[in-house]
């Protein structure tokens, strides 16, 4: 496991005109050394997510929520096909649900903001 104290995270992004698809990529910055590495990518076609990946050495620490974050942030919602949805993105959508507004329709979740936009998932408040 990779622990984050001395890096910096990099958001990249990119889109696909021709067929309307979105591409997040989270990658680690080592400034010391000046090298990057792979931390995940998402993708995402039509505010579906069809693809989304984290590095096995950097799981368990919230790097898969800041990706997804960072997608919603952009696209202001994001669906899933809930039937097709492996073990480990059900429960990041699981997650979101408990948190953010969202609807199941036809074995698609979709997600967007409440009125508190992100706070309750980055900041979460002490008991």
């Amino acid at each position: 496991m990779v622990f984050l104290s001395a890096h910096e995270l990099l958001f990249l992004s990119g889109f696909l005109e021709a067929d309307n698809t979105h591409y997040y990529f989270l990658e680690m910055l080592y400034p010391s050394r000046k090298i990057t590495r792979m931390v995940g990518h998402l993708i995402v076609t039509d505010h579906l997510v069809t693809k989304s990946f984290i590095n096995i050495y950097f799981r368990g620490q919230g790097l898969g929520r800041l990706l997804y974050l960072h997608a919603l942030e952009d696209l202001g919602s994001l669906s899933t096909d809930f039937n097709m949805a492996s073990d480990k993105a059900i429960k990041m959508w699981k997650f979101l649900t408990e948190h953010l507004e969202h609807d199941y329709s036809n074995g698609i979740l979709t997600v967007w903001p409440n009125e508190k936009g992100y706070k309750s998932i980055l900041c979460p408040q002490k008991i």
